[in-house]
């Protein structure tokens, strides 16, 4: 393999992509604080776009933490799925009650339906953060 120069044209794209992690991590810290200078925005909210920051060049490259950065990050990642999962889960139980309303006498239908709707669209809304927000 290193005859071949394999190993270093691997180390060469690993560096590559390493680099343009920071810079996309970079461009994003920058751009959230120049929104900062217009905006006021809470103080948990800042923290919090300012994780998602760093998550934009987490993703790409995961090793531009350090290692104790990593573990804190998985640790974090895996908050965020358990709270998507049981807010799957109540929404879906919550769907099936008023589902099961409408078979019941003094439910109007079409009050059932709109209420249906508002549902899917929380449920939506919380489909289209995710996947704006952590792919991990």
């Amino acid at each position: 393999m290193k005859r071949l120069g394999v190993s270093s044209d691997i180390e060469a794209e690993h560096d590559l992509e390493r680099m343009l992690a920071l810079r996309a991590m970079m461009a994003a810290k920058h751009r959230l604080k120049e929104i900062e200078q217009v905006e006021e925005l809470p103080e948990d909210l800042a923290e919090q776009l300012q994780r998602r920051a760093v998550d934009v060049g987490v993703r790409i490259c995961p090793d531009i933490l350090s290692e104790e950065r990593r573990e804190t990050h998985r640790k974090r990642v895996g908050r965020i799925k358990t709270v998507q999962r049981i807010q799957n889960e109540m929404l879906s139980a919550a769907r099936h009650e008023v589902l099961a309303a409408r078979s019941e006498p003094g439910y109007d239908p079409e009050i059932v339906d709109r209420v249906l709707r508002q549902l899917d669209l929380r449920s939506l809304r919380g489909t289209a953060r995710r996947s704006g927000s952590t792919n991990t």
